[in-house]
């Protein structure tokens, strides 16, 4: 990401083009992976959406460089929902069956066997945080 000016800005884009046109499961694993990439943007840059004004909408709904801390987080619940959906179906396969895009560590599988435990314990990490304990952050 360091080598191209807007490259985050182009990672994000390509995961909504991706997301668009992915099934399920692959789609519910893309919608964690884009709520991620937007959750770890804002803990590098949080110094700045504490310093944000709320905008009554999003000032550009495709650069998400530019939103509030409430859009963002707003944003990042979605995407977290969106990849809980179809549960009964995500419940019954197996993480393993995603070992090529899945970086897992050693043993997880014991303790995250099918794609939703997965899903719904990334989704955990950022419900868990203080940070977006406000109201108006989800």
């Amino acid at each position: 990401m360091t080598l191209e000016e807007d490259a985050q800005l182009n990672i994000i884009n390509d995961f909504k083009i991706e997301i668009q046109k992915a099934e399920s499961p692959t789609k519910n694993i893309l919608q964690s992976y884009l709520a991620n990439l937007y959750w770890q943007y804002f803990q590098e840059n949080r110094y700045q959406f504490y310093n944000r004004t709320e905008t009554a909408e999003k000032v550009d709904s495709t650069n998400f460089r530019t939103w509030d801390l409430t859009t963002l987080f707003h944003e990042i619940n979605t995407h977290f929902d969106a990849s809980l959906l179809n549960s009964s179906s995500l419940q019954k396969i197996k993480v393993s069956e995603f070992d090529l895009i899945l970086s897992q560590q050693k043993g997880s599988y014991k303790f995250r066997p099918m794609i939703y435990d997965l899903l719904a314990h990334t989704a955990l990490n950022f419900y868990i945080t203080s940070e977006n304990s406000s109201p108006s952050c989800l």
